[in-house]
């Protein structure tokens, strides 16, 4: 969802309709993905903007990937599931 966001960055406000969870809920996760090092933020007035950092995503692709081949198809699913939303790329 972030990346589909225009300059591939988000606040808050932006996400919290689309998810369809509270703001202190979307805040919340949003805070413990950065502290994850997934994604990066930028504090502009009283907004703060969350950017995908692209480089530890794809090391989690990675890490995750020699298991999800284990219990699904080449990209994780079963034969036949549909992908989740928003998370295959």
């Amino acid at each position: 969802m972030i990346w589909s966001q225009p300059g591939a960055e988000a606040c808050v406000c932006h996400l919290v309709e689309p998810i369809g969870l509270s703001q202190p809920t979307v805040s919340h996760h949003l805070k413990l993905l950065n502290d994850a090092g997934l994604l990066a933020r930028e504090k502009r007035g009283a907004w703060v903007y969350y950017r995908v950092v692209a480089s530890r995503l794809e090391a989690v692709r990675a890490a995750l990937a020699p298991h999800a081949r284990e219990h699904g198809g080449p990209n994780g699913r079963e034969e036949g599931t549909p992908p989740s939303k928003g998370l295959d790329r």
